[in-house]
């Protein structure tokens, strides 16, 4: 990908480390303790994240409590189901370059120099001071860019008598994709994807994505007069095997919980980092001291982070258990408060 540059210019300069490393200190005490203000921020949004994890719903339980059945079996019926059956083409629709199609979304790009901006900060030392510099590049570079596109068209369709409306659904396909270059004569003509091309400034190509209309469904869903739409707590169609569908869910549902966890991690080890940095700035005023104290602070922030994000998630997971617990304990010491009262005024 060829690039250009334009321009280069220092958007923002400063002294970082000065002849005076006395002031130096003063200054990053002065910065430690403002970004101290941050730190209940980023435990606040640390927690919540901790609470969402646990909370968000998993549509892989709940598709994976349904029973998968042929949509003839329940014309009639309503609830949640997990249908499985063919697309019945009430109303066709075309993808460009392809044809009939059940579900199609595509996009035509041109091949062209596009400006960019960067800002890198580099460090430096100028007349004995290390400095710190923004430097702004703006360059131009050649890249496919988005002329015109066209998302999720969708054919009118219906499985064994059961309508669907798939406006809002949750989509799990196996996707087909085309790829067409345009010819001198702004004719398109079909591409190997697997084969690499080198595009000249001005070419044009369409890609298409799309789901072929005899492609075996399951959709998942509340079913209502023989209807099935964005109405429940799950609506969902693909076109991926019952058994492949839950393994891709329960996969993505996993790595969503686990990014979650890790960002409450991260948020809270910069919490704890952003309340000990005074203390840090502190230790810096005794040589030697300061590199350690860093490597301390972080280190205890990360551990503790990690250990509140443990224990909190099984507290949240588990809380009916703990409230139990705590009553059990309470009725414990109630019990025996009043069997040691019992016992005491025998005794007088």
């Amino acid at each position: 990908m060829a690039e250009k540059i334009i321009s280069q210019k220092v958007v923002s300069q400063k002294v970082i480390k000065g002849q005076n490393p006395i002031l130096s200190r003063f200054s990053n005490l002065k910065s430690a303790i403002t970004g101290t203000c941050i730190s209940p921020i980023l435990i606040i949004l640390a927690v919540a994240l901790l609470f969402y994890s646990e909370g968000f719903q998993r549509k892989s339980e709940i598709l994976a409590d349904l029973p998968l059945e042929n949509a003839s079996e329940v014309v009639g019926e309503s609830g949640n189901h997990k249908i499985t059956g063919t697309a019945n083409i009430t109303s066709s629709i075309e993808a460009p370059e392809v044809g009939d199609v059940l579900y199609f979304s595509s996009e035509v790009e041109k091949y062209q120099e596009v400006e960019e901006t960067e800002v890198e900060t580099i460090t430096k030392v100028v007349d004995g001071q290390q400095v710190e510099e923004k430097v702004e590049t703006v360059k131009l570079v050649e890249k496919w860019q988005t002329e015109s596109s066209t998302n999720g068209k969708w054919a009118t369709f219906d499985i064994d008598g059961i309508e669907i409306v798939p406006n809002g659904a949750d989509l799990e396909f196996g996707y087909q994709v085309s790829e067409f270059w345009e010819d001198s004569f702004g004719d398109y003509y079909e591409v190997d994807r697997d084969t690499t091309l080198s595009p000249s400034l001005g070419d044009r190509r369409l890609i298409v994505t799309y789901v072929e209309v005899d492609d075996e469904l399951i959709v998942a869903g509340e079913l209502s007069d023989d209807k099935m739409a964005d109405t429940g707590e799950i609506f969902l169609i693909s076109n991926k095997s019952d058994a492949i569908l839950l393994s891709d869910l329960e996969s993505s549902e996993n790595t969503q919980y686990m990014v979650l966890k890790v960002f409450a991690w991260l948020l809270l080890t910069f919490g704890f980092s952003a309340i000990l940095a005074p203390v840090i700035a502190l230790a810096d005023f005794i040589p030697f001291a300061g590199g350690i104290a860093k490597s301390i602070g972080f280190f205890t922030s990360a551990i503790t982070a990690f250990l509140i994000v443990v224990i909190a998630s099984i507290l949240i997971k588990f809380w009916w258990l703990f409230f139990i617990l705590i009553l059990l304990f309470t009725a414990g010491l109630v019990g025996l408060l009043i069997y040691l009262s019992g016992k005491k005024q025998k005794t007088e």
